[in-house]
């Protein structure tokens, strides 16, 4: 898995320091390397669902990051805290993690 993920990380950093450049992450201070640690969990996850992970997909989830991190600090689009569940995925892991699963 580790050799499958490393294949992205050139990516995840180009899309990473794009984005870190923009004017809202700027303002809001997200920093480049936690925008590619959030792209690397979005290329580990969709691996471990079989799903081959796109640019798209990353940027998506860089963009949803920026949007929290804004939203904790007041700068939502409607004025509400955004979930950090918003950035997981689809599926639930809360039971196999309480032996559930």
């Amino acid at each position: 898995m580790d050799v499958a993920i490393a294949g992205y990380r050139e990516a995840v950093q180009a899309i990473a320091l794009r984005l870190s450049r923009g004017a809202v992450a700027v303002q809001i201070g997200v920093q480049v390397d936690d925008l590619e640690q959030e792209g690397l969990i979005d290329v580990w996850q969709s691996l471990q669902r079989g799903v081959e992970p796109s640019t798209e997909m990353i940027e998506n989830r860089m963009r949803d990051y920026v949007r929290f991190e804004g939203a904790q600090l007041g700068r939502g689009r409607n004025g509400e805290p955004l979930a950090y569940e918003a950035l997981l995925p689809l599926d639930d892991f809360r039971g196999i993690e309480a032996g559930r699963g």
